[in-house]
């Protein structure tokens, strides 16, 4: 009998449980319901559905006159349209009219390729995003270590690690390379050495500002180094100075490297870069990316790239031992299995 009563009481309380667990499921739903509108508010791209197109205002600040001519401009438009349509309003910055640029509200997303088009933009007070392109490695390392809220970047120098795997790839055993960097560039400095030691690659920082005077830079690295690369800001962005010291490389046969393509005219051996509709189309990822409340990093390095080479620059100091595209695979080898966290012996 006293068994018979427990049992009714369990049962009892598991009836009123069943019931409860409903109405509470129901009230969490529509709680849930009820944040919803908020959180789509806070963010100026809103989280609209991939099957419905949606109508982006986006403003483009250029340098060139035309958008046909502005490749950077093409990529976007090109990868952007697979997403969603757009409507985008093209200016160059010599003719942008003041009253363009400070009505940034009239549309969601403000675009602007180079740091002297982004400094224009960002000195403007608006609710839209703004996203800078080809960002120099110094602006492109102020704001990463000085983030503001909707305010996105992509750099137009590569990245340490795809140096360095490009370096790997070119299979040079005992070849110190060398990096040239200022006092003030400690970030860039620092993962560059990072890299250097994870890739088990022998490289040597050599430390110039602007009154170092050239011949000591090459007398530095020839002391220490058969292989140099070159950034597109080193030496001041002088193209002078930098055709002066590929000239003094290629007289000590050193194998160089560049981020910059247009060196390969004035000597470089190889350069690694991103072409403009490679960064055009990483901005369209980062637009979608944003549009479907994605988490991403706001300042971003190239992801897509090409290495190109001046052939008779390889025959000339005697780098004979792969094929380009034997060194495209291998360095895109490399990049992948160091972002998967494998070690390399």
């Amino acid at each position: 009998m006293k068994l018979l009563k427990i049992t009714n009481k369990y049962l009892y309380l598991f009836r009123i449980h069943s019931k409860i667990i409903p109405i509470f499921r129901y009230v969490l739903t529509a709680g849930l319901l009820f944040l919803i509108p908020a959180t789509l508010k806070a963010n100026p791209l809103q989280n609209l559905p991939e099957t419905q197109p949606t109508n982006l205002r986006i403003l483009w600040l250029s340098k060139h006159q035309k958008p046909s001519n502005d490749k950077t401009f093409k990529g976007f438009e090109h990868q952007l349209n697979k997403y969603l349509a757009n409507n985008i309003t093209f200016l160059n910055a010599n003719n942008a009219a003041d009253s363009e640029l400070n009505n940034q509200n009239n549309f969601d997303l403000v675009i602007a390729v180079g740091d002297s088009n982004w400094q224009t933009i960002i000195k403007q007070t608006s609710n839209s995003i703004k996203l800078g392109l080809f960002l120099g490695q110094q602006e492109f390392e102020k704001w990463t270590l000085n983030k503001q809220k909707n305010h996105y970047g992509i750099s137009k120098q590569q990245p340490a690690y795809r140096i360095y795997s490009f370096i790997k790839a070119l299979e040079l055993p005992n070849i110190q390379s060398a990096i040239l960097f200022e006092k003030t560039q400690g970030q860039n400095k620092t993962q560059f050495r990072a890299a250097a030691e994870s890739f088990q690659i022998p490289s040597k920082i050599i430390t110039i500002d602007k009154n170092t005077i050239l011949f000591q830079v090459v007398e530095a690295i020839e002391r220490c180094c058969r292989l140099l690369y070159i950034k597109q800001d080193d030496l001041g962005s002088s193209l002078q100075k930098q055709k002066s010291l590929l000239m003094e490389a290629y007289r000590r046969k050193f194998i160089t490297i560049s981020d910059n393509p247009m060196l390969l005219q004035h000597g470089v051996m190889f350069a690694i870069h991103s072409q403009p509709h490679q960064i055009g189309m990483q901005a369209a990822d980062m637009v979608h990316a944003l549009l479907q409340n994605k988490d991403i990093n706001p300042f971003q390095e190239p992801a897509r790239f090409v290495i190109e080479s001046n052939s008779n620059i390889r025959q000339l100091v005697g780098y004979s031992k792969q094929t380009l595209g034997a060194i495209i695979n291998r360095t895109k080898q490399f990049e992948k299995e160091f972002l998967q966290g494998n070690l390399y012996e």
